[in-house]
């Protein structure tokens, strides 16, 4: 069957017809629709397909009903909404959704991919959702060329491939793989270093970063002030071969006299161990490396100056 002019196709979902909430229907428009039996459907020309809180438009349209249905959105760029509580947005030059019994369980967005969920936004040559009881569970990028990138409640990934692991929609931990690199927020419960009046030297604004082959950050659900929040709980990053593993981190520990010592520690090493600190602070606990390890920490207060000895002869030149 070939329609034109901008018909409609309706697919209801396959049950018992007393089972009202799986028989909303797919909602299929474009300028050209045309039809295979009743498993089939191709649409090009301005296609749009709706279904419950589901929205996806496209240049064209390719939509195969069964056991594992698929759907499959091209565009310059397609894009694909899902409203609610529980809301992403997908672009990419072509979509590739997969059900299996009428639920989605798999999401692929290809060339020039691109999905937001919440405060998370991820760019990537590849990306791929999976889905559990209707909940984003797992969530793959690749860019082998530029990096795969990751921006979620102020960390900032990078990596030839990421992995982020959600079950129930609740961040666990994230994995990046070869030229990786993560930059956790700053820690906005520490406060900043005294100022002397006059300073024209801007205040330091030096993230932590850790570089790695391979980097795990593990997150925990905390309760803060009664409202559940993600927490970063550690961090590790480890090299190979030649390519050693690199973690820079600043810290505002208390010195000399209560007073704030900033500091900086840079480190090289094999592996690398970042615990950060519990409560409501996202600050460095510690930091252990291990093999080759070389590095440098630098603070300020904390170290007293060595006093001049007017007494002794000045030191010769050179």
């Amino acid at each position: 069957v070939e329609a034109l002019r901008r018909p409609t196709v309706r697919y209801f979902t396959q049950g018992p017809i007393r089972d009202t909430a799986s028989r909303i229907p797919y909602i299929l428009v474009g300028d050209i629709l045309k039809g295979f039996g009743q498993s089939r459907l191709w649409g090009s020309g301005n296609v749009t397909i709706d279904r419950d809180s589901v929205h996806g438009t496209g240049d064209s349209l390719a939509f195969e009903r069964g056991k594992r249905s698929i759907t499959q959105l091209i565009g310059v760029p397609a894009t694909l909404r899902r409203h609610g509580v529980d809301s992403f947005s997908v672009f990419g030059k072509e979509i590739q959704l997969r059900f299996e019994n009428d639920t989605l369980r798999d999401l692929y967005a290809y060339r020039t991919a691109r999905v937001t969920h919440g405060m998370t936004d991820i760019v990537g040559d590849t990306i791929h959702l999976a889905f559990a009881s209707e909940k984003l569970a797992l969530t793959l990028a690749w860019n082998h060329k530029d990096g795969a990138t990751l921006h979620s409640g102020g960390f900032d990934v990078l990596g030839d491939s990421l992995a982020v692991e959600s079950p129930g929609e609740q961040l666990r931990e994230i994995r990046v793989f070869r030229r990786g690199v993560i930059q956790n927020p700053r820690d906005t419960m520490a406060p900043p270093a005294p100022r002397v009046a006059g300073d024209t030297v801007p205040p330091d604004s030096t993230r932590n970063t850790m570089w790695g082959d391979r980097i795990v950050a593990r997150f925990d659900q905390v309760d803060s002030a009664g409202t559940p929040t993600t927490r970063l709980r550690g961090l590790q990053a480890f090299g190979k071969q030649a390519i050693q593993a690199r973690s820079l981190f600043a810290r505002a520990e208390v010195g000399k006299d209560g007073k704030r010592s900033p500091s900086i520690n840079y480190t090289f090493a094999d592996t690398i161990f970042v615990q950060m600190k519990g409560g409501d602070s996202s600050g460095v606990s510690a930091v252990q490396a291990y093999g080759h390890v070389t590095g440098l920490e630098l603070e300020t207060a904390s170290v007293a100056k060595p006093k001049a000895d007017s007494g002794k002869a000045a030191p010769p030149k050179g």
